[in-house]
């Protein structure tokens, strides 16, 4: 058995009567939402990476067979990665802190264990305003050298954040994935649509598994860790100066307020302010700096607007004014 597992990551709170707690609405709205959801056709996506997981039946991993997993095995996948099977599994479910998050596992060969997970307690505002980010981390351990396993933690963070901000993904400056925003109270997805989400989770879960090094698998066309290649790219400097204007144009450990994200897609219609699309239309919202962070730009409802995806992408650390002259 795994530590994993040794560690029982779910632990149902309990009321005075020694009853278990009912679900939130919006956590149950939101896991049923996802279940009657599936993939895209495009599959899912990185860089050039295109992958289309198969829905099947896997053997039992980690809790899909469980009563309290809330998306109860509906997201279960096979993929092919470099000629070895891949099994996926996509679940919710309260963990020991009592936190509901959305975990990411795999099995290849003899390898499994978590890759990604997003918090969907920590991350809802008063309003009812659920932030689906969340921060890059890796848990790197070298036994005798920790400064070693810190430098190591760093570049595969750095290496992570560059691969996602060239294929589209809007990431902070402080390392924090953001992959859309869900309302509590609407039921409902503001900036993406519920495939969009799901996609971009197993692409970075997957990419995440990848730079582990120890889920089993690797892309044969990403970087690979070893000890060589983190010291090669162990400099910040270069790794930064190398990254898309998008990962330097914004900072803080969530840079835009979820009530004043709301206030951005609420004030444009949930629509890009550019080229007119939305979520019905297939596009990912990103809440842009008119003027950029990196140029003095402040983070106030005056200097935000909603692009999609592509506008955001092409406009980069340039101004608003600059931008719409090309």
């Amino acid at each position: 058995m795994s530590a994993f597992k040794n560690r029982l990551p779910y632990a149902a709170p309990r009321s005075n009567k020694s009853q278990p707690l009912k679900t939130p609405p919006e956590i149950t709205a939101l896991a049923k939402t996802l279940r009657e959801t599936r993939l895209p056709s495009s599959g899912v996506r990185i860089g050039e990476i295109f992958l289309k997981p198969k829905q099947v039946t896997i053997a039992p991993l980690n809790f899909n067979r469980a009563r309290f997993e809330l998306l109860r095995g509906w997201h279960d996948y096979q993929v092919e990665i470099g000629g070895r099977t891949v099994d996926l599994s996509l679940q919710l479910y309260l963990n020991v802190n009592h936190h509901y998050r959305l975990f990411g596992f795999c099995r290849c060969g003899s390898a499994e264990g978590m890759m990604f997970s997003l918090n969907f307690t920590t991350a809802k505002d008063i309003n009812g305003i659920i932030g689906l980010s969340q921060k890059i981390q890796f848990r790197e351990g070298r036994d005798g050298d920790p400064e070693r396993a810190r430098q190591i933690r760093g570049a595969k963070k750095r290496i992570m954040a560059e691969i996602l901000v060239r294929s589209g993904f809007d990431v902070t400056d402080n390392d924090e994935v953001n992959l859309g925003t869900y309302s509590a109270t609407q039921k409902a997805f503001l900036d993406t649509t519920p495939e969009a989400f799901l996609s971009q989770f197993l692409a970075v879960a997957l990419l995440k598994g990848h730079l582990q090094g120890n889920k089993g698998y690797q892309f044969a066309c990403l970087p690979r860790y070893d000890d060589s290649f983190a010291w090669k790219w162990d400099s910040t400097a270069e790794v930064m100066g190398a990254l898309g204007p998008n990962k330097r144009g914004r900072r803080g450990a969530r840079a835009i307020p979820l009530g004043l994200r709301f206030r951005v897609l609420e004030r444009d219609g949930g629509k890009c302010v550019l080229c007119g699309q939305g979520p019905a239309m297939g596009a990912t919202l990103h809440i842009d700096h008119v003027t950029p962070f990196s140029l003095g730009g402040l983070t106030t409802l005056s200097n935000l607007q909603t692009l999609c995806d592509s506008c955001n992408l092409g406009k980069g650390n340039r101004s608003k004014r600059s931008f719409v002259q090309e």
